[in-house]
């Protein structure tokens, strides 16, 4: 069961797949990887992929053995890639800018607009809101960055909750309707 993480350290792996994995329809999710898994992990490997319309996934920037780390978004949609930064620090990890170099369609980098303050534990919970809003086509990428306070505040943390609640109630009227 999912348990509520300690302001001091946000979300793990496990909670924030076991969230994703309840919110994002099951054929496109890829679940949650740390950055140097992506080239070893069978089903992430590109050929196959590159095959698929539609997946998503969010990569933790911390290695495997490493205890806290940033999560990052990936989205693919036709033939387009997006990654997405809640920080909007652009990916310096090469772990993650080797493995999505090798796929064969345009990549939008969207780490123009920050949304996550630098003292904010959110990323997880933010990079969950933008694979949603993407993913059900909620919403475009300015529509989603015009819902922040910029420069970003810790109020965002407050507005993604929110948003996300709402997405929640909404899915679950469709599910139950």
């Amino acid at each position: 069961m999912f348990q509520k993480p300690t302001m001091s350290t946000g979300l793990t792996n496990s909670e924030l797949d076991e969230l994703c994995s309840s919110l994002l329809r099951q054929e496109i999710w890829l679940g949650i990887h740390p950055c140097n898994h992506l080239q070893t992990t069978h089903h992430l490997q590109q050929q196959v992929l590159s095959q698929m319309d539609e997946w998503c996934m969010i990569i933790n920037t911390a290695r495997s053995f490493e205890k806290y780390g940033h999560f990052v978004a990936l989205s693919k949609k036709k033939n387009s890639l997006s990654i997405f930064d809640p920080l909007a620090l652009g990916i310096e990890d090469n772990n993650i800018m080797q493995y999505v170099r090798k796929f064969p369609f345009k990549i939008n980098n969207l780490n123009t607009n920050a949304i996550q303050h630098p003292q904010s534990i959110f990323c997880g919970y933010m990079c969950l809101l933008f694979l949603i809003l993407s993913h059900y086509n909620v919403c475009g990428i300015n529509r989603f960055y015009s819902y922040f306070i910029h420069p970003p505040s810790l109020e965002n943390d407050d507005i993604t909750t929110k948003l996300l609640a709402h997405f929640i109630r909404t899915l679950h009227k469709r599910r139950t309707s």
